[in-house]
C-alpha cells in the first residue's frame, strides 16, 4: 500500500513554525480594542492543520509575532476563517 504524498512544512527548532507574511493593519473596536494583521489565506490553512495540537480554548493559537521591531506574545484566534493576529 503507498501512501499519498505529504506537504512539507518548515518547522523551526522545538516545534515552532516560523510564518513571514504581509498585510493591512485594521482595527477591530470591541469589546476590547486591539489592531489587528489578518493573515493570508495561505498561511491561515497551514496554521489551521497545525492548531490542532498547539490550540488552547476557543481555538485560540499561542504566539510570538513581530511587526518591524515590535515583537510581543500573544494568541491568533479566527475570523471569518481566517487567522488574526492582534496588537493591543
Amino acid at each position: 500500500m503507498t501512501r499519498p504524498a505529504r506537504r512539507e512544512r518548515q518547522v523551526g527548532h522545538a516545534g515552532r513554525v516560523d510564518l513571514e507574511f504581509g498585510g493591512d493593519v485594521w482595527h477591530w473596536r470591541g469589546p476590547a480594542p486591539f489592531h489587528v494583521v489578518t493573515v493570508p489565506e495561505e498561511e491561515s490553512s497551514q496554521l489551521h492543520e497545525l492548531s490542532r495540537s498547539v490550540t488552547y480554548g476557543w481555538g485560540m493559537i499561542p504566539v510570538r509575532a513581530r511587526i518591524g521591531g515590535a515583537r510581543w506574545t500573544t494568541s491568533l484566534f479566527r475570523e471569518d476563517g481566517r487567522c488574526v493576529v492582534p496588537r493591543s
